[in-house]
């Protein structure tokens, strides 16, 4: 019989999270249409590809991401315009924030009918005709809706509004991108601070008793 010790707790509790690493998000449930009080929705950008500026690289996403997310409620009236006439839209300025890790792309863009977005990212870039909608994900799947509905964005491809392709990003560890007070988190990071609470309880209990 094994005595249940502190560091036997901590091996089992190793083991639980990496066993239940793939199933401790649940899928976030986006109710469409979306509009810009949804509390995961970052903000809009429109066009993506302006004139002067029509990059369509990983990085070139980005770096229009991170300009919605540096957006403070100094910079309104929204939307803001940049120097190359593109609109960046929220309700969300100074909730949102952190920086986008650029130094460890990985490109997993999607485009035609693949809406559904896999876990494991902190934002998405979801592309509809020439505009785009940034969501936060906190780590958690998604599907996307299939047309920006509510945001009719300047910019139209060749199918309109209709969704175009998607992007993934997360945060750098000295930055991460964190979402406005309030907003529910991934259930995984609930059932490791319950852990790791209990963990605490039986150091303090083994203490007590030696």
């Amino acid at each position: 019989m094994k005595i249940l010790t502190v560091k036997n707790v901590l091996k089992a509790a190793a083991l639980l999270s990496f066993a239940t690493a793939s199933n401790s998000f649940a899928d976030l449930a986006l109710n469409p249409p979306l509009d810009l009080s949804d509390p995961f929705l970052i903000g809009t950008i429109d066009p993506v590809n302006a004139p002067g500026d029509a990059g369509n690289s990983l990085a070139d996403d980005a770096g229009r991401v991170q300009v919605l997310l540096n957006l403070t409620s100094a910079d309104a009236p929204f939307p803001f315009t940049d120097a190359f006439g593109r609109e960046y839209d929220t309700a969300h300025a100074d909730d949102f924030g952190g920086t986008i890790d650029t130094s460890n792309l990985v490109d997993l863009t999607q485009t035609g009918n693949t809406t559904a977005v896999p876990a494991g990212w902190d934002l998405v870039f979801a592309k509809y005709g020439n505009g785009a909608i940034v969501i936060f994900l906190g780590g958690e799947a998604t599907t996307l809706p299939d047309n920006s509905l509510n945001f009719s964005f300047n910019g139209n491809g060749p199918n309109g509004n209709g969704f175009s392709s998607w992007r993934v990003y997360n945060g750098t560890e000295e930055n991460p991108i964190v979402p406005p007070e309030g907003t529910p988190t991934p259930d995984g990071g609930a059932t490791m601070l319950l852990l790791g609470g209990g963990i605490s309880a039986l150091a303090l209990i083994r203490r007590k008793l030696s």
